[in-house]
C-alpha cells in the first residue's frame, strides 16, 4: 500500500493538512455549493478578463467537483493538482494578472467561513483548517503553473522581439522610427531608431535628433506632412520624393504608418537606379516613336511618290504603242510589254513593302468568328482555278483575334500554293486543330515541294525559288506571313514531307492576349 501523500516527507507543506480537515471542509462546501458558485460568479463578472470566460456550470463545473471529491475526501490529489496546474496555464494565456485570479480563487472563503461558524467549535475549527489548506493548495499550485507559463511567454516574446530587432537592423530598405515630440510643430519629429539600410548616399541620420536638426531645409516638406497625417488619422501614406545629396539627385519611394503614442514608422527605398532605367526607357520609346514616324513617312513615299513616276512610265509605254501602231518594230513591242510587266511587279513590290512595314505597328480590333467562315471568305476572294480542288477541315473552331490578319495569312499561303504548283490541276488541304489556347493550321498542296535546304530561306525578304523573269511575285509574301504569325505569338514552319508537295504549319491564338 502506498504511503499517504499528506504524510510523506517530500509532500509540499500545503498538502500536509490532516485529511480529516479536508473532508470536513468538503462536507460544508457541498452544502453551500450554490452560494459558493454565486460568489465566484459575482467576483468573475467584475474582472474583465474573466467576464467572457465563465465556466462554473455544466460539464466543466461537474468535472471540477469530481476532482475535488477525489482529493479532499479520498486523498487522490493528482487529478486535482493537474487541473489546478492547467488552470494556471489558462490564466496566463488569458492575460490575467496575479491580482485578478487571486481575487477569484479566494472569493468563496466568506461563504464557507459563515457556514462553518454555525457548527460547534471543534467542527468549525476543523472546517477552517481544511479551508485554509485548500486555499494553500490552490494558490501554490496555480501560482507555480501561472509563473512558469508567464516565464515561457516572456521568453517566447523576447525571442520574437529579437527576431524583429534583427529584421529591422538587417533589412536592406531604410527603416526609421520617429516620435512627434511637440505637435503640431512638423520639425519636432525626433528620430528614435534607424537601421543600417537608412544610411544611403551618406545621409547618416543621427538617432536622437529632431527632423529640424537633421534636415532643416525640409521641415515643411511633404514628408513631415505625411508623418503628421499618419499620427493624427491613423492611416498609411506612400509617396515618391527626390533629394539632392552632394550635387547628385537621389530618388526615393517612401511609406509611413502610425505606431502608438505619437510614434510613426517610415520605410524608404533608394530607387535611383530604377528611375534612371525608367528615364532611359522613356528616351528609347521616344526614339522608337520617331523611328516609327520615319517608317510611316517612308511607307507614304513608297506607296504614293514612287508609284506616281511608275504610272507615268506605264502611260508613256501605252502611248508609244498607240501612236506607232503597226509601225512599231516587233522587238520594240516585246520590250515595251516586258517593261510594263516590270512596272506592275514594282507596284506590287511597293504594296507588299507597305504591308510588311505596318505589321505589328497598327492595332486591329479583335473579332469573334468561326475559323471555317474566314477560310470560306479567303477562298471566295482567291477564286481558285477550276482545276484545283481545295478541302477544308475546320470542325467548328472559333477565335477572338483580328480577322483581317488571319485571312491575310491564309490568303498568302493558298495563293502561294496555287501560283507555284506548276500544273493546271492540283489539290490543297486546309485543316485546323486545337490545343489549349492555340489553334494549329496546316496548309498542304501536292505541288513540286520545297527542298529542305530552302525551308528557312523562303521566309526571308525578296526570296523566291523561281527566276525573276518567270514569276510576278515580289518575294515578300511568305515574309509577311511569318511576321504576321509571330506578331500574334505564333510560329510557322515547313514540315518535311515524303514525296512531292509542301505543308505549312502555323499556330494562332484562340484568344488574343491569352496565348500560353
Amino acid at each position: 500500500m502506498t504511503s499517504d501523500p499528506l504524510s510523506a516527507v517530500d509532500t509540499p507543506i500545503h498538502l500536509r493538512t490532516d485529511q480529516q480537515a479536508f473532508q470536513a471542509f468538503h462536507a460544508v462546501l457541498e452544502r453551500v455549493r450554490t452560494e459558493v458558485e454565486r460568489a465566484m460568479y459575482e467576483a468573475a463578472v467584475n474582472i474583465p478578463v474573466f467576464a467572457t470566460n465563465l465556466d462554473f456550470c455544466g460539464p466543466v463545473g461537474e468535472r471540477r467537483q469530481h476532482r475535488e471529491r477525489e482529493a479532499f475526501v479520498e486523498g487522490r490529489w493528482e487529478p486535482f493538482l493537474e487541473h489546478l496546474a492547467a488552470q494556471g496555464v489558462r490564466y496566463a494565456a488569458m492575460g490575467a494578472s496575479f491580482q485578478d485570479w487571486f481575487c477569484l480563487v479566494g472569493s468563496f472563503r466568506q461563504v464557507v467561513q459563515a457556514a462553518a461558524l454555525r457548527l460547534d467549535e471543534t467542527q468549525a475549527r476543523l472546517v477552517l483548517v481544511g479551508m485554509d489548506g485548500c486555499v494553500d493548495v490552490i494558490l501554490s499550485t496555480i501560482g507555480a503553473s501561472y509563473l512558469h507559463a508567464r516565464e515561457a511567454q516572456v521568453s517566447h516574446a523576447q525571442n520574437h522581439l529579437q527576431l524583429y530587432v534583427h529584421m529591422f537592423n538587417q533589412a536592406t530598405a531604410g527603416m526609421l522610427i520617429f516620435h512627434w515630440d511637440n505637435p503640431p510643430d512638423p520639425g519636432s519629429f525626433r528620430l528614435m531608431a534607424a537601421n543600417a539600410g537608412a544610411d544611403v548616399n551618406q545621409m547618416q541620420p543621427e538617432v536622437g535628433r529632431t527632423f529640424r536638426e537633421l534636415w532643416p531645409d525640409r521641415v515643411h516638406s511633404p514628408a513631415t506632412a505625411h508623418f503628421a497625417s499618419a499620427v493624427t488619422s491613423g492611416e498609411r501614406h506612400a509617396w515618391s520624393t527626390e533629394w539632392v545629396v552632394d550635387g547628385k539627385t537621389v530618388y526615393f519611394e517612401v511609406r509611413c504608418f502610425p505606431l502608438f503614442n505619437h510614434y510613426v514608422g517610415v520605410i524608404f527605398d533608394d530607387v535611383t537606379e530604377r528611375k534612371q532605367l525608367d528615364l532611359g526607357i522613356q528616351r528609347h520609346l521616344a526614339d522608337l516613336a520617331r523611328s516609327n514616324k520615319d517608317l510611316d513617312d517612308f511607307a507614304y513615299v513608297a506607296s504614293h511618290d514612287l508609284k506616281s513616276p511608275l504610272r507615268d512610265i506605264d502611260n508613256l509605254a501605252k502611248w508609244v504603242v498607240e501612236d506607232l501602231g503597226d509601225a512599231l518594230p516587233v522587238v520594240t513591242a516585246k520590250h515595251l510589254i516586258v517593261m510594263q510587266e516590270r512596272i506592275g511587279r514594282m507596284e506590287r513590290l511597293l504594296d507588299d513593302l507597305l504591308a510588311y512595314s505596318r505589321i505589328g505597328r497598327t492595332a486591329s480590333a479583335s473579332d469573334s468568328f468561326a475559323v471555317g467562315d474566314a477560310i470560306d471568305d479567303v477562298l471566295r476572294f482567291i477564286d481558285p482555278p477550276p482545276g484545283f480542288r481545295i478541302e477544308v477541315s475546320a470542325a467548328g473552331f472559333r477565335t477572338e483575334t483580328p480577322r483581317v490578319s488571319l485571312e491575310q495569312v491564309l490568303r498568302n499561303l493558298v495563293s502561294n500554293a496555287i501560283k507555284h504548283h506548276g500544273g493546271p490541276e492540283g489539290r490543297i488541304t486546309i485543316s485546323v486543330e486545337g490545343a489549349g489556347n492555340w489553334l494549329y493550321f496546316t496548309v498542304s498542296d501536292d505541288g513540286p515541294g520545297i527542298p529542305p535546304e530552302f525551308h528557312e530561306r523562303v521566309f526571308r525578304m525578296f526570296q523566291t525559288l523561281r527566276p525573276r523573269d518567270e514569276g510576278s511575285g515580289s518575294g515578300i509574301g511568305l515574309a509577311i506571313v511569318k511576321k504576321l504569325v509571330e506578331s500574334y505569338g505564333g510560329t510557322i514552319h515547313i514540315q518535311l514531307t515524303v514525296g512531292s508537295g509542301t505543308t505549312f504549319r502555323f499556330s494562332w491564338p484562340q484568344r488574343w492576349g491569352e496565348a500560353t
